[in-house]
């Protein structure tokens, strides 16, 4: 596939107006300290004391989940010029983090033989991730040419934090041996599975160390709080709070077991409406409540009443524990080139960094 520069510009156009405002945004919440308005003789005066901290913020990122497999024949000049407009702190919009998707093979499960019903792949065409894995334990970086070249063009850039974030389990792992997620509602991982799962993840980020891929951050869930099944069309697992706390502790035990310089960064929940289940289960582990260095949560089916429910108890019980939004989208059809869907974003970024207080926001 071919791809000018004209067109590439009119496909993002939008994405980066909406995620340039959060510079204006840091400016004027976070990075100035303690900040007054006086007005006189019509004029606004804001005098700012930088000496007064109210916040850090670690960084604001991006997901190449999952528009980097389109770009793997793309010219290359046409690949570095959106990595520009992605990481470039002169001629884009200088992100820091960067989110890469770790497919479960969702095109094609039968790969490793293990068999399945087709209804149980991934068919949207917008969220088919490969896998790299190709057997047990073995992994082809050829299998992500597209999502591997912008993860290389992010850290080269200088991007700092990089997250590694799984959908669903491998299918080798999973009860109906599909990566979409259940029919009956309940988990789709295996319970017998888990340590094997655990291993996979380890050898996984192993395999990218490696080969050059630096991966500061693990993600095991993605919104394991809703139901995943089939007829949504991409990879899911659900999981229930305690057996997402159980699968944690099994897999911070591997990650120190194996040395491995990576964080993890639990539960990627939809939103707030169950949070506190998942709290309360993760406390039944000292040895993840001792090092948790993150929480991250997304941006879906909540209101300010929930957050403003859970967030005290949060607060509590994880007084050094990062907030990180790292997930939001609009969930609109069709392309806005205007500025509505940047003042929308605008809106979301400033309640989560001024209500939540996220030290990230990640899109």
């Amino acid at each position: 596939m071919s791809v000018g520069k004209a067109c590439i510009h009119r496909v993002l156009r939008s994405l980066v107006l909406q995620i340039a405002i959060q510079s204006l945004i840091i400016f004027f919440l976070t990075g100035c300290g303690s900040m007054s308005m006086e007005s006189a003789a019509g004029d606004t005066v804001i005098r700012i004391d930088a000496e007064t901290t109210y916040q850090v913020i670690r960084g604001f990122g991006v997901s190449g989940a999952w528009w980097t497999i389109e770009t793997e024949d793309w010219p290359e000049e046409n690949k570095q010029y959106l990595a520009r407009l992605f990481f470039d702190r002169e001629s884009g919009i200088g992100l820091s983090m960067y989110r890469y998707n770790f497919g479960a093979g969702g095109t094609n499960p039968d790969a490793l033989g293990v068999g399945t019903d087709s209804g149980n792949t991934a068919n949207d065409p917008w969220r088919t991730p490969v896998g790299l894995e190709i057997a047990p334990g073995i992994f082809n970086p050829a299998r992500d040419k597209g999502g591997l070249w912008f993860l290389k063009a992010a850290q080269d850039a200088g991007v700092r934090e990089i997250i590694g974030f799984v959908n669903s389990p491998p299918a080798r792992f999973t009860r109906n041996r599909g990566v979409t997620g259940s029919t009956d509602g309940l988990s789709n991982i295996d319970p017998a599975m888990h340590h094997d799962f655990a291993r996979y993840l380890v050898d996984l980020v192993r395999f990218m160390w490696e080969n050059g891929y630096r991966i500061n951050w693990l993600s095991p869930f993605n919104e394991p709080d809703i139901e995943w099944n089939p007829a949504k069309g991409q990879e899911g697992c659900s999981y229930s709070a305690q057996e997402a706390a159980m699968l944690l502790a099994t897999v911070r035990k591997e990650i120190v077991a194996a040395d491995l310089p990576v964080e993890l960064t639990p539960f990627e929940l939809c939103g707030w409406d169950r949070a506190q289940e998942y709290l309360k289960a993760i406390n039944a582990f000292p040895e993840i409540t001792d090092s948790l260095s993150v929480f991250s949560i997304h941006r879906y089916e909540s209101g300010p009443s929930q957050r403003e429910r859970v967030l005290p108890l949060f607060r509590k019980d994880f007084p050094k524990t990062e907030l990180w939004m790292s997930e939001w989208t609009q969930l609109e059809q069709g392309r806005d080139a205007g500025m509505d869907s940047g003042l929308v974003l605008a809106n979301m970024i400033h309640d989560d960094l001024a209500s939540m207080n996220a030290s990230s926001w990640q899109y």
